[in-house]
């Protein structure tokens, strides 16, 4: 049984990036979301295993879209992914929940390792 994932991410190039690069990997990408308030609603509703999260969202920022979706219930794994490295955004992300912690430029590789460990 494929591993269903949830996109979120509002950069249009990024999010076809990843939906290609999941689809690579074996998994079914069930959902997209460009906003943080979006992307709680579909993780409710979908219940994916896998969530890419992005960091920087229009409406709300990635660690606390993955506080509230902790709070509603969201048991997914979550893989926060961001251009911004800095050692607290990461630390506050792991501590919000998240299970791992992909730096932008991804590629699959990186991706498929990170998804088996949280798995």
């Amino acid at each position: 049984m494929k591993l269903r994932a949830l996109i979120v991410e509002d950069a249009i190039p990024m999010t076809i990036v990843l939906e290609h690069t999941l689809k690579e990997i074996g998994l079914e990408v069930v959902g997209k979301a460009a906003t943080g308030e979006e992307a709680i609603k579909l993780a409710i509703e979908l219940k994916p295993d896998i969530i890419t999260l992005d960091t920087v969202l229009p409406d709300i920022i990635g660690i606390e879209v993955l506080k509230q979706m902790r709070k509603q219930g969201v048991e997914s794994k979550v893989i926060f992914i961001s251009a911004a490295g800095s050692h607290t955004l990461i630390d506050q992300a792991m501590e919000a929940g998240a299970d791992s912690y992909l730096l932008k430029p991804i590629n699959a590789e990186k991706l498929s390792e990170k998804i088996k460990e949280v798995k």
